[in-house]
């Protein structure tokens, strides 16, 4: 059987694009509830809203003992709500309690202060997934990663940016699936990074922004071993790891080339955020040397096909080429790499996920419209905005 041209494949998927532009985003913005709303569908009175929360704690450690894979939607939706009234300032006036709500640990200090460290890792773990799949602060909507392959539209709380859809090559070739959105900003960006080059580091490490002030005080990225060792509380997704096994990582783990979308690391409240590095191999080798550090097979830097590469016990911010977040939040991250990593470049997780996500068939698709790599970036982000 014969496979089909790539000319013919890239007019049918520009075809594909072109009624997907016409047509209303395949998007639903969801709208957190006033406490009003909320207090009308529970079933009780404003003056209950601070002794309701005990009540959602009780059922999320019931859930939480059980651990199942899936994660109870409903109470972490509840959940988010009383987080989004602390995010109010005149609500914080006149309901002294919703400070409560500004972080996991004080959350915790008063709702969850008996309960064990695995019923806390448990939590973080739902409110990882409700963080990802709903909330969704990333300005990329993707039918895998967002776990959307059986639905018909997308559901997100933080859907308010100029949506762009992508064409692509053989995926969404069915009426019922779902195309890739991203937004223009992310576009946009792309568009200027192909200026020069996209960058392309030689490793990268998962991170999040608990671990900022971490990372920042130390003036590099430790293992969770390291960390404990200095006694620095374990900001990322390996608190799981340490409270599930009871053990640390002596090395920093990372993955070769650039990142994936949020890589392994976990949100630990609502507005916690993915994190990445770009590492340079060279210098990282030339710190380790400095420190006369050697794995026991004897390479400075070890590839475990099993295990992951591993970079030594640390990484200092000197081997940092680029630092990579969600584009919401890159003004605060610029912020903090003008202080602590100001050699380095930033670029969005989402502009690195897109671009590389997409390359081949945005390469075929120029290729067959006689344009350049850029020139077909810049076309989608023309002609691709959708309304919603």
């Amino acid at each position: 059987m014969r496979s089909t041209p790539i000319p013919e494949k890239a007019r049918e998927a520009m075809e594909r694009w072109a009624r997907e532009v016409k047509s209303p985003a395949r998007i639903e913005i969801l709208k957190p509830q006033t406490m009003e709303e909320y207090a009308a569908v529970e079933g009780i009175e404003l003056a209950q809203m601070e002794s309701h929360v005990n009540e959602m704690m009780q059922a999320l450690v019931a859930e939480a003992k059980v651990d199942k894979y899936e994660f109870e939607t409903s109470l972490i939706e509840r959940l988010y709500q009383y987080y989004c009234w602390s995010r109010d300032t005149a609500l914080r006036k006149k309901y002294y309690w919703l400070e409560r709500f500004d972080s996991l640990e004080s959350f915790m200090h008063v709702y969850g202060r008996r309960q064990t460290e695995l019923v806390r890792s448990t939590l973080i773990k739902y409110v990882g997934d409700f963080a990802r799949l709903r909330v969704h602060d990333v300005q990329i909507l993707d039918p895998i990663t967002v776990n959307q392959r059986i639905s018909n539209k997308y559901r997100i709380y933080n859907a308010d940016v100029q949506w762009v859809v992508m064409p692509e090559i053989g995926f969404w070739f069915r009426d019922e699936s779902l195309p890739e959105y991203v937004s223009a900003d992310v576009l946009e960006e792309v568009c200027e990074l192909l200026k020069k080059k996209m960058p392309s580091p030689d490793f990268s490490h998962a991170s999040g922004s608990k671990a900022l002030e971490g990372i920042a005080a130390a003036g590099a990225i430790m293992s969770s071993m390291k960390a404990r060792e200095r006694r620095l509380k374990i900001g990322t997704g390996e608190q799981v790891t340490y409270a599930r096994e009871k053990r640390t990582l002596g090395s920093v783990y990372v993955h070769e080339g650039p990142p994936f979308e949020s890589g392994y690391a976990t949100n630990t409240w609502f507005d916690d955020y993915h994190v990445a590095y770009g590492i340079n191999e060279k210098r990282q080798e030339a710190y380790l040397e400095s420190i006369d550090f050697k794995y026991w097979h004897g390479p400075r830097i070890y590839r475990d096909h099993s295990e992951g590469t591993m970079l030594g016990p640390q990484v200092p911010l000197e081997s940092v080429d680029v630092v990579y977040a969600w584009k919401k939040h890159e003004t605060d991250m610029k912020k903090w790499m003008a202080i602590n990593c100001p050699h380095a470049k930033f670029v969005s997780l989402e502009a690195n996920y897109i671009y590389w996500g997409n390359r081949k068939d945005m390469l075929k698709l120029a290729q067959a419209q006689n344009l350049s790599e850029r020139q077909m970036w810049r076309k989608v982000l023309r002609e691709g905005k959708v309304r919603i």
